[in-house]
């Protein structure tokens, strides 16, 4: 008798209950729902509590390298001007248009371009820029970027480079070696 009352008082200590499960205790359909949007919700707000103090802390930490180059990629495109994560960070800059080089720039968000008026030049997402860190605001969250220089798409100038010579052409392709007798 005394092992069952222990068990029984071990039971109760830890929060259990001892038997089965009374219909009364399980939870209706619309309590499940409730509990289930909540956890939701919760789980949302947490993801962006995480994401905003990951923000920060880049943010601080950028505050140190104003005026340095890195090496970025460009991420989106808007009516106000672009966006460029930098590679190093994954940080995401805006850089505007009124402070991108020396130029007036026609927008098309929907195919994500952009290009000069003047000069003709076509900058897109996926585009390889060197940016330099201009301005970061830590209270507004804002990483303010300036463009050195252009690259293009990635990898573009290695493709052409790479690619084996057209069957039935004779010659060299433009930064092209000729390494066989076909070549020469």
């Amino acid at each position: 008798m005394r092992t069952s009352r222990r068990r029984e008082l071990a039971s109760r200590r830890k929060g259990r209950k001892k038997g089965r499960l009374e219909f009364e205790e399980i939870p209706t359909t619309g309590e499940l729902v409730d509990l289930g949007r909540h956890i939701s919700f919760t789980e949302r707000r947490s993801e962006d509590a995480e994401r905003e103090l990951r923000q920060v802390k880049i943010l601080m930490l950028l505050k140190n390298h104003i005026g340095e180059e890195f090496t970025g990629v460009v991420s989106g495109i808007a009516n106000f001007g672009l966006f460029v994560q930098l590679n190093t960070w994954l940080a995401d800059g805006l850089i505007r248009y009124e402070d991108l080089m020396d130029d007036w720039w026609s927008v098309d968000t929907r195919s994500g371009v952009i290009r000069g008026e003047r000069t003709g030049k076509r900058i897109a997402i996926g585009d390889v820029v060197k940016a330099i860190i201009v301005n970061v605001d830590v209270a507004r969250r804002e990483l303010n970027l300036a463009i050195t220089e252009h690259f293009g798409k990635p990898g573009a100038a290695k493709a052409l480079d790479q690619r084996p010579p057209m069957p039935g052409k004779k010659g060299k392709r433009a930064g092209q070696t000729c390494q066989t007798e076909r070549c020469a």
